[in-house]
């Protein structure tokens, strides 16, 4: 399914990294993308390749079918890759697989799969383009959730994005534009995301085999991309199952057979073309330094059907030097019909320090995005958002005024009655010592009414153990998520990244346990009902001693900036993650200032799901950083990213 354009995006995951507000101030640029990508396994890779001296990737004919008419009998592996066709200004991507545990499965994902001898850096399709101010590719932020495998149908999630600021220049397009954004690159038939082992499990003899490459049903978060659009807005765009090729491996035969994939139950999708048809500012035409004056933004969404649904909108605010001001502004959603337009104002107050000649020019940009919720089939979700910018003269010299913290004064939000409808706590049975794990925890709270509300979680993840644990992430215990309305649901995912010495013996059991809670600034009538616990085991496998911690130069990842992922219940326990290092992610697509998924991306981290037969649902990690992927980037360090990305359901 597809969805675009989240206010909070980018990466469910354990994700650090410093985010920075680049310069807008340079001249509008437009870049209409071509768009319509599609996602593809080529199963016979043998005609993809990648030249250094030119440093151009070529796609030869994509095989959706390897067929060995040899048969192989034992366990054995195929390598196949990833391919990506008619994109523009890629950030980041993720990618659902969907298959049987017991006969092939993933087992290795090289997210750069070719050498550039020229600078000595490896390279995919996504960080194909040169830094202008480097010469050199940018870096990769990448991640996996793959299951170990099990007589079942089973489901992992992959992805990747490139780090720091982005532009249309440092973000790939294939086919390329006329004329190119940069002519350090080239890509004309297609890009490489990734190469992909799969391993045939045992003696598949006469049998074709399948690796379904799927969208968000009946595994959230789906494919995904994350793109750079006009303007510096960054949008994320979730595949149909149309524009998805699967692979199939014939073993013993000079042919795959027929094989149907599973395809969404009838009424599984919502289609509604969301877009933001027009945004106004208004602000004066001088205003005086160092005081605060008013701006006031006026956007106007439309729901173009054909079917009604539950439009989430979210505004940000770029100012020019020396000017201060809120980041981001009118946040909400509410039910829109068919046919149906709404228009949202806000005003926010801005101040600007003056200059010495005692005028000066700045510039204060803002940018809008809706999208339908997760599932939602968008035909175009590159109208799903839109920027505007006006000028203002600063009269006089004086500097940016003191900030100030004052105690807000709760508004009167009357009476409105959360509740924590179900949580859940997904880690791996097993760990080894000295490696880090992912332990993610998903909660559905629902606020009851009468009113709407501001909604805060906290969240407190606690091991006990008979080894010493480390936590690796930085996530904060207590967030803001903006205003929950009444008779709605809100979905949050957080989590930790942990590491165990072990026991002495070789085996040890890691309690982990989990606190939850949910308030808000309005009288809640019950608020028995706003908390949970929850505990689940880890068995630490061997003695190892703790990674040694790198240095945090960044601040907390804000989750309120990830991704929510799928609102399913996995179940306490028993699902996995890819043990990456530290320094590594476990999704969709990053992105840290994303306001959409992926990479792993993609929503990144965006990103996983994992270990569970089909239908039941793992933490999503992702885009991959899809957004969020930490897409958004620009300064600093990640220690992981993780898809790109979803919304509620």
């Amino acid at each position: 399914m597809r969805i675009a354009g989240y206010s909070r995006l980018a990466i469910v995951g354990v994700c650090l990294t410093l985010t920075a507000l680049a310069l807008f101030l340079a001249a509008p640029r437009s870049t209409r993308a071509v768009q319509s990508p599609r996602i593809s396994l080529d199963m016979d890779p043998a005609g993809n390749n990648y030249d250094p001296a030119t440093n151009t990737m070529t796609v030869g004919t994509v095989d959706g079918c390897l067929a060995s008419p040899q048969a192989n009998s034992s366990t054995h592996t195929h390598t196949a890759q990833l391919v990506i066709q008619n994109v523009e200004d890629l950030i980041g991507w993720q990618a659902r697989l969907n298959y049987n545990g017991d006969e092939m499965r993933p087992t290795n994902i090289d997210f750069d799969p070719f050498l550039d001898t020229t600078t000595g850096q490896e390279v995919s399709f996504d960080n194909l383009p040169k830094d202008n101010a480097t010469g050199k590719h940018r870096e990769i932020v990448a991640g996996s959730s793959l299951p170990p495998g099990g007589p079942y149908p089973q489901t992992a999630l992959i992805g990747a994005a490139y780090v720091r600021t982005q532009d249309f220049a440092i973000s790939p397009d294939t086919p390329p534009k006329n004329p190119p954004d940069d002519p350090s690159y080239g890509a004309p038939n297609g890009g490489v995301l990734a190469s992909v082992d799969f391993e045939v499990e045992g003696d598949q003899t006469g049998r074709t085999l399948s690796m379904q490459v799927d969208d968000g049903i009946p595994n959230p978060p789906g494919s995904a991309i994350t793109v750079f659009m006009d303007e510096g807005l960054i949008l994320s765009d979730y595949f149909s199952e149309g524009e998805l090729a699967s692979g199939f491996h014939a073993e013993g035969a000079a042919a795959c057979s027929p094989m149907p994939l599973p395809t969404n139950p009838p009424g599984s999708a919502r289609n509604a073309d969301v877009a933001v048809t027009g945004l106004e500012m208004a602000a004066p035409e001088s205003v005086e330094a160092g005081k605060y004056s008013d701006l006031h933004i006026t956007a106007t969404i439309q729901n173009r059907g054909p079917d009604e649904v539950e439009v989430s909108y979210g505004g940000e605010m770029r100012y020019g030097k020396d000017c201060t001001g809120p980041l981001q502004s009118g946040d909400g959603s509410e039910p829109v019909p068919a046919d149906t337009e709404i228009r949202k104002e806000v005003s926010v107050s801005f101040a600007c320090a003056g200059s010495a000649d005692g005028a000066r020019s700045v510039g204060i940009r803002a940018i809008v995005t809706a999208h339908g919720p997760y599932g939602t089939q968008d035909p175009n979700p590159f109208d799903n958002g839109r920027t505007a910018q006006v000028t203002v003269t600063v009269i006089g010299t004086a500097p940016l005024p003191t900030p100030t913290s004052p105690v807000p004064t709760p508004a009167p939000y009357g009476v409105a009655d959360l509740q924590i409808m179900g949580a859940s706590v997904s880690a791996p049975a097993s760990a080894p010592a000295g490696q880090g794990f992912d332990v993610m925890v998903n909660m559905d709270i629902r606020n009851e009414g009468p009113d709407t509300t501001p909604l805060v979680v906290s969240s407190t993840v606690l091991v006990v153990a008979e080894g010493e644990c480390v936590r690796l992430d930085y996530y904060p215990n207590v967030v803001e998520l903006g205003d929950i309305g009444a008779q709605s649901e809100r979905h949050y995912t957080t989590g930790a990244k942990l590491a165990c010495t072990g026991g002495s013996d070789g085996s040890s059991a890691a309690t982990i346990d989990i606190s939850l809670g949910a308030s808000g600034w309005a009288e809640d009538p019950n608020p028995q009902n706003n908390s949970w616990n929850g505990q689940v085991a880890v068995n630490i496998l061997g003695t190892a001693p703790l990674p040694t911690l790198a240095p945090i130069d960044g601040t907390p990842i804000d989750p309120s900036q990830v991704p929510d992922s799928t609102p399913s219940n996995p179940g306490v326990g028993g699902s996995s993650s890819s043990g990456t290092p530290e320094g590594g992610v476990s999704p969709a697509v990053a992105q840290a200032n994303i306001r959409t998924p992926a990479a792993a991306v993609l929503s990144a981290a965006a990103f996983p799901q994992t270990g569970q037969p089909a239908g039941e649902s793992g933490p999503n990690w992702m885009l991959l950083a899809v957004a969020g992927v930490v897409l958004g980037l620009t300064a600093a360090t990640a220690i992981a990213v993780r898809r790109l990305i979803s919304r509620r359901a």
